[in-house]
């Protein structure tokens, strides 16, 4: 009976102490309907990655879905990096479109960066998968507020699809 306790005890510490080894500190974040997440009227059925719904820019609506939250409610600690994901599928690829990743603090812009995601399109109306990682400036926690979305520079109609939003504390 104690050789079982001391295993039970020694695989519950192995798997504590390899847990601690992972910054990565909070559960992915996904698209989601609702909550932190703006633009939801750009949503529709229009034939999604993973189902009919997905999030439709043109020249009237050239911002997608995307995440807007305050750090300090993702970690008490500061942010150093984050990783994005997201689907996205044009109808011209002669077309630009671009994800955006804003930081601000108390309605002031600490950093803004756009990248074209035309890179890794290679054919009109077929999804294609945007990868984006950011290690972030130095920022005071309280009252800063993270944003990302696609965004349409060239009025080109793009569907945007599964965001998912990665944090990291180093």
């Amino acid at each position: 009976m104690k050789k079982i306790l001391f295993l039970v005890l020694g695989v519950f510490t192995l798997l504590v102490f390899s847990c601690s080894n992972n910054k990565e500190f909070v559960p992915v974040l996904k698209g989601g309907f609702g909550g932190d997440w703006l633009n939801l009227h750009t949503l529709g059925k229009y034939g999604g990655l993973n189902g009919e719904l997905c999030s439709k820019i043109d020249s009237i609506n050239k911002d997608s879905y995307g995440l807007r939250k305050l750090l300090s409610e993702i970690c008490p600690n500061t942010i150093k990096k984050i990783k994005i994901s997201v689907w996205v599928k044009v109808e011209d690829i002669n077309k630009k479109a671009k994800l955006a990743i804003s930081l601000s603090s108390k309605n002031k812009n600490i950093f803004w960066e756009d990248h074209e995601i035309n890179s890794i399109i290679k054919e009109a109306n077929k999804w294609y998968k945007f990868e984006f990682e950011k290690t972030l400036p130095e920022y005071e926690v309280e009252g800063a507020q993270i944003e990302t979305y696609i965004f349409n520079s060239d009025k080109n109609v793009v569907y945007v699809d599964d965001f998912q939003i990665r944090f990291f504390e180093e």
